[in-house]
């Protein structure tokens, strides 16, 4: 019976765990402890389902000798990695008897590094899972298995997220259950195709640029977490106004108007020009988080500012002048 430690967080942690522990082939492992990060808040439901299952715990904010120590005593043959945020240092993992593995959402050696989600919303049509073996270089290591194509098109990174949550673990489950019967083959990746999705690079590939074509920028706001936001800015004469976008649709429509002016607004809706069309903008906030009624009163007297006439409301019949 192979000794698995868990480690991860969040709610992504917390379905692959649950579903390890109510696998129909339990009887070939046993979850000898979790390793989670230090919760922000109060609530960390990985933490909370291992404490319930009265799993070992140890939070990753712990000084190394004192994980290295805690992982000595439990004698882990396994380790199993479903969102974790940190490198794995390489003392850490030749304490396993056997290996760690991790699940990366994308068909490495694409899209390796902290942000991968993004990357492919932006760039690709399908994602897919891939189950590797951690080694010292970061998301180097050989694959062990990969999901089937997920079509991403069109979709929220949140409803990505989900998405993966339900596939992963039944793929993790496959996993362990060659690794536990001897039949497993890792197979290298080949380091030449590598492409890397780091979230400190989001902050220019997520910047909005008007004269991109609808479809691009569309793209952008759907790589934003909501309580992100791919933020935004307007000038007008001296007055300047910066909002948070978190969703919106892409209309190709051949317009006189050049990109990035307001032909709409108000404290619900945008309509704004771009390379090849119009973004209908149908949920944005300013930078305190202020949506809808809670706008503040002089954002939409700039929006009656820019588009020259007073809109207090979305008025449909006039959205339908302008689009048809």
């Amino acid at each position: 019976m192979k000794r698995i430690i868990f480690i991860g967080q969040g709610i992504f942690g917390m379905n692959g765990l649950l579903s390890i522990l109510n696998s129909p082939i339990k009887n070939l492992f046993k979850i000898v402890g979790v390793i989670t990060t230090a919760s922000i808040s109060n609530t960390n439901p990985l933490k909370t389902l291992s404490s319930l299952y009265n799993l070992p715990i140890i939070e990753s904010d712990e000084n190394k000798e004192s994980i290295i120590n805690w992982i000595k005593k439990i004698h882990p043959d396994l380790g199993i990695i479903m969102e974790y945020p940190k490198k794995i240092p390489e003392e850490l993992i030749d304490l396993f008897k056997d290996f760690i593995i991790n699940v990366h959402p994308s068909d490495l050696p694409r899209y390796r590094g902290g942000a991968p989600l993004e990357g492919q919303i932006l760039n690709e049509k399908n994602l897919v899972i891939s189950i590797h073996k951690v080694t010292k270089e970061f998301d180097q290591g050989p694959i062990l298995l990969k999901s089937l194509p997920i079509n991403i098109e069109g979709l929220e990174i949140e409803t990505i997220y989900k998405i993966i949550s339900v596939i992963a673990p039944k793929l993790i489950l496959k996993a362990i259950e060659s690794i536990c019967k001897n039949t497993h083959q890792f197979l290298p990746q080949n380091n030449s195709a590598a492409i890397y999705s780091w979230a400190y690079d989001l902050d220019h590939k997520l910047k909005i640029n008007w004269s991109d074509n609808c479809n691009q920028i569309h793209k952008i706001i759907l790589a934003t977490y909501k309580n992100r936001g791919a933020i935004v800015k307007f000038k007008y004469e001296s007055d300047e106004l910066t909002l948070k976008i978190y969703s919106c649709f892409p209309i190709q429509k051949e317009i006189q108007e050049e990109p990035g002016k307001l032909l709409f607004g108000d404290a619900n809706y945008l309509l704004i020009t771009c390379g090849d069309g119009i973004i209908f903008v149908n949920e944005f906030s300013d930078l305190k988080n202020n949506r809808g009624k809670n706008i503040p009163e002089s954002f939409t007297v700039f929006f009656k500012k820019m588009i020259g006439k007073p809109i207090t409301w979305l008025d449909i019949t006039k959205i339908k002048e302008i689009l048809c």
